[in-house]
Parts: C-alpha cells; structure tokens; sequence
C-alpha cells in the first residue's frame, strides 16, 4: 500500500511520535508536532477494541507545546514532558481533558527527563 493510498482510505498520518505509555488497557502516545497548530496531539489507542481517538490537541502553545515523554499519575491523570522552545513544562492533563502546568524550569533551556511514579511502601 502506498501513503496516498492509505490517505484514501482515511488513515490517520503521524508527524513526529514521542512518549507512550500503558495502563490498565489503553496506550496513551503523543505525536509532538502534529494538528492545525503544529503543537501537538495526544492520543488514546484500547487494543481490546481497536479503538484510536484523538484525546487532546493543543491549539496555543501556552497550553502544551512539543510533548516528549509521557507517563499517568497514581490518580489517573497524564503528566507529559515537554522538549519544545522556550521553558519546557510537566504539563497534566485530566481524564476530562483539562490542562494544567504542574513544573516549569525556569533556570535554564533543559527539558525534564520523564516524570514517573512508584507505587511501593515507604519503609516503616
């Protein structure tokens, strides 16, 4: 199959893929300069259905900008690593789709390097 062909029959084109993660069923992944604003897309793909959407696409850069890693919080959010101009963010984003900047680096032109989470104990 060729890429005008795949375009026929309405398959989706990716820009530029970045971070993936997988919970509980689903595979999160955003592509970092894709949408009308080049920003960015996040997207949602269920194997168990097949089922791709398109979770979220930022349409100012004060929003989300050139999202790198990617990872969900204990309580179910995504936090994603920006890698873009500019001061680069851990920017949350909310299972209703609500964005918010949780970390910026203000000191200097360093991107954070993948938030992540353990779930174990602290020792008593």
């Amino acid at each position: 199959m060729h890429k005008q062909d795949a375009k026929d029959k309405g398959c989706i084109q990716f820009s530029r893929l970045e971070g993936a993660y997988f919970s509980e069923g689903t595979l999160w992944f955003d592509d970092t300069s894709a949408g009308s604003a080049r920003l960015d897309r996040v997207y949602r793909y269920t194997p168990a259905t097949n089922t791709l959407e398109l979770f979220y696409e930022s349409t100012d850069k004060n929003d989300l900008e050139a999202p790198d890693n990617i990872t969900i919080t204990p309580w179910g959010d995504l936090w994603i690593a920006e890698d873009g101009g500019g001061n680069d963010r851990i920017v949350g984003l909310s299972p209703d789709g609500k964005i918010y900047t949780f970390a910026e680096n203000m000191m200097n032109g360093s991107e954070f390097a993948g938030p992540t989470f353990s779930l174990m104990p602290l020792p008593s």
